[in-house]
């Protein structure tokens, strides 16, 4: 089942369904596996070196683990945003994070953000690169999230030249998706 392309005529709904079933069914230890991979590949990356201030997601509910990536990346020097979900607006703002066990804890969706306390605003104009989450995303790096439209509003904001990226384990990965003109791709997708 895992290997499976998803068919193209298939709804964003569809996808989104079928995709979180497979999220949610694949082992954990299938998915640490994974996500170290995908972490190496990241950490490798030319984009990721010369970045000073990195935006992650925090992960949740089976996807690609960004916890070790977060972690990884405060050790190096680097300064680290992570996503407040501001429900009234319906939009994200990135706040710095300095220490992943003692400031988080569950927000909307139930999602790990920064507690009132340690909420640290991060200008977009300072973020050079930023981890973008999604459900499922094709080749051409267009992508789906969960349906609210947090992270496209988001993006929009940005200079061109900031690199959205990606990651997904192989199964998220279709030939092809429905999109909107609203849709920000990543430019490029880490998987594994």
């Amino acid at each position: 089942m895992a290997g499976k392309k998803l068919c193209l005529s298939l709804s964003k709904e569809s996808i989104r369904s079928e995709i979180l079933k497979r999220l949610n069914g694949q082992s954990e230890i299938e998915r640490v596996k994974k996500s170290l991979k995908i972490k190496k590949e990241l950490l490798a990356l030319e984009e990721f070196k010369l970045a000073e201030t990195v935006m992650f997601y925090v992960s949740k509910d089976g996807e690609v683990d960004t916890i070790l990536m977060i972690k990884d990346t405060l050790r190096m020097g680097k300064r680290v945003a992570v996503p407040i979900s501001k429900v009234e607006k319906k939009e994200l703002i990135a706040s710095q994070i300095l220490d992943l066990e003692k400031e988080l804890t569950k927000g909307p969706y139930g999602i790990l953000q920064p507690k009132s306390e340690y909420v640290r605003p991060v200008p977009i104009e300072e973020i050079d690169l930023v981890i973008v989450p999604g459900v499922a995303f094709d080749k051409t790096g267009r992508r789906l999230g969960r349906g609210a439209g947090y992270y496209d509003r988001f993006l929009k904001k940005f200079p061109k030249d900031i690199p959205f990226i990606g990651l997904a384990f192989d199964f998220q990965v279709v030939e092809n998706l429905p999109t909107h003109s609203h849709d920000i791709p990543v430019q490029r997708l880490l998987v594994a």
